[in-house]
């Protein structure tokens, strides 16, 4: 859902840009997101709002499976924004 609102900003689309971040997202059992924190931000301030943006259209999420709902809200999954993964 979240790499489907991803839009990367037109001068990072190039894979060789070498730009990546990933986020920590926390959401409730109803998919509602909770918490964004960064795990590792990419240190651009365009391309790491691009990944926020994509976490906050995207809310809600679709809720967890019932095997990782603990996880999901007590402490979160990661999502790695990566252009040379994104199809």
């Amino acid at each position: 859902q979240i790499m489907e609102e991803w839009i990367i900003p037109p001068r990072f689309e190039d894979p060789k840009s070498g730009l990546k971040c990933s986020l920590l997202v926390r959401i409730n059992e109803r998919g509602e997101v909770l918490e964004t924190r960064w795990k590792n931000p990419s240190g651009n301030e365009s391309f790491d709002g691009s990944a926020l943006r994509a976490v906050q259209k995207a809310a809600p999420l679709e809720p967890p499976p019932e095997k990782v709902k603990a996880e999901a809200i007590q402490e979160g999954f990661e999502i790695e924004f990566d252009p040379s993964k994104k199809n």
